[in-house]
């Protein structure tokens, strides 16, 4: 029994001893709750704050709208009447052209039934004044047709004989210089070389006159033989003739050049001997008379 009053003594004050602490801990407890508990309101608060900022940002926002669209709605408004005063205009403009044309078509259909029945008109007249204008080109071309060909005839005549008087006139001329020709031969020599260089000289002439014939005319073929024999004649007494033309001209031939010519007929840097005034004439090998000569300088 003693034994029981003892533990049941023991486990009154321990009991005692707890409630006293319980009574010392629970302030301490209740302040570490409150800490706990005011992060997550002070997380709500900011919250709160961002989204109020939100809203009047997004109150902005639609205030902003609100006005664009105001001004789009003011916009449209006035297109819409800007559109209905335009559409009027085109309209009465539709309608001025429409009758412009209108009238403009009339005249033109009068004008064009105007200038049709003048048109045929004129045609008739223009018909029967070219009809007396054909005639009369007709008979101007017979006329010029009969003119040309009695000048042709007249001209080819005249040629035929222009050219048969140049025949005769060169037979002339070498019937008289065979006969000086023979002079020459039948005479003793001396220094005197006139009537060779004379004789070479017209040798020359009738050969340049015979370069421009036909070579199928009458009697050149006479005369060209007459020729021949006066320069075997000359070659007899020791006269050459030289022959130029056609040579390439250098300087060392000592000619005198009377006339410089170019022509795309011969190559460029070719000088060639075209034409000779006067022959050169040697005597055994000695000159006589310089040659007097029109060269040509190629360009080609």
């Amino acid at each position: 029994m003693k034994f029981l009053f003892i533990f049941l003594g023991l486990s009154g004050f321990c009991l005692l001893g707890q409630e006293q602490n319980n009574t010392v801990n629970s302030p301490n407890q209740i302040k570490v709750g409150l800490i706990s508990e005011q992060k997550p309101i002070s997380e709500l608060e900011d919250k709160v704050i961002l989204l109020e900022k939100r809203i009047d940002q997004s109150n902005e926002e639609l205030n902003d709208l609100k006005k664009s669209h105001k001004k789009l709605l003011d916009q449209s408004n006035v297109l819409q009447s800007e559109i209905k005063t335009s559409s009027t205009k085109s309209k009465k403009d539709l309608n001025l052209l429409k009758q412009t044309l209108n009238s403009q078509r009339d005249v033109l259909q009068s004008e064009i039934k105007t200038s049709s029945t003048k048109s045929e008109e004129s045609l008739i007249s223009l018909k029967q004044v070219l009809s007396f204008k054909i005639y009369w080109v007709l008979g101007i071309l017979i006329l010029l047709a009969f003119l040309g060909s009695y000048a042709y005839r007249m001209l080819t005549g005249r040629i035929h004989y222009l050219r048969d008087q140049i025949v005769k006139e060169l037979e002339q001329q070498t019937q008289q210089l065979a006969k000086e020709g023979i002079r020459i031969e039948s005479s003793d020599q001396s220094v005197d070389h006139t009537l060779a260089i004379r004789i070479a000289n017209e040798v020359n002439r009738i050969e340049r006159n015979i370069s421009l014939l036909d070579p199928d005319t009458k009697g050149l073929k006479q005369i060209n033989f007459s020729l021949s024999k006066l320069k075997d004649g000359l070659n007899a007494k020791g006269y050459i003739i030289e022959d130029l033309v056609g040579r390439d001209y250098e300087e060392e031939m000592n000619y005198k050049i009377v006339e410089i010519d170019e022509s795309t007929k011969y190559k460029k840097g070719q000088t060639t001997i075209t034409k000779v005034l006067l022959p050169s004439v040697l005597h055994l090998n000695k000159r006589v008379q310089m040659a007097e000569i029109k060269i040509t300088k190629g360009l080609a």
